[in-house]
């Protein structure tokens, strides 16, 4: 099986990698290969060792490289028993095995003098876990209480 990696190299040349077993360096590009003898080169040896170390170190701390989630405001669109449909998909940042609060839109405490919204009290239904999802929609299996027509995945749309 061969893997393929690009590195800088001095003068803006592009160094590929083949392999990562064993390496071979020319004046504008350094060739990894099982099979042709070159680890035992200073150059080989350097590099395999570097990678090596490279390995270690982001085996060591990926465990604490934290998820990136991305916040989004979606609605419930439609509710099959335990399966949910929402009205926001891929291209609103929505992925597969993520997991989102839902909530259930209450009454809204407006401002006396102004009228303008200042928050929306909301319930927490439970939690959509994304099963599949397209550009436009997204469907999940909800935990927790039943979902209904027009809750609030995320954030709810144009609130607070």
């Amino acid at each position: 099986m061969a893997r393929w990696l690009a590195l800088p190299w001095p003068n803006d040349a592009t160094v590929t990698l083949f392999g990562l077993a064993r390496a071979c360096a020319t004046s504008s590009a350094m060739l990894v290969a099982a099979n042709d003898g070159c680890a035992t080169t200073i150059i080989g040896e350097a590099t395999r060792a570097a990678v090596d170390s490279l390995v270690g170190q982001l085996v060591a701390v990926a465990p604490g490289i934290p998820e990136t989630k991305v916040a989004i405001k979606a609605l419930v669109a439609d509710v099959a028993g335990a399966e949910v449909i929402i009205n926001l998909g891929s291209s609103g940042g929505v992925k597969v095995g993520a997991e989102y609060e839902v909530t259930r839109p209450g009454r809204e405490v407006r401002d006396p003098a102004t009228g303008r919204v200042l928050r929306r009290i909301t319930t927490r239904v439970g939690t959509l876990k994304i099963t599949s999802a397209d550009e436009q929609s997204a469907t999940g299996t909800m935990t927790g209480g039943p979902a209904m027509v027009g809750d609030c995945v995320g954030a709810c749309p144009g609130g607070n």
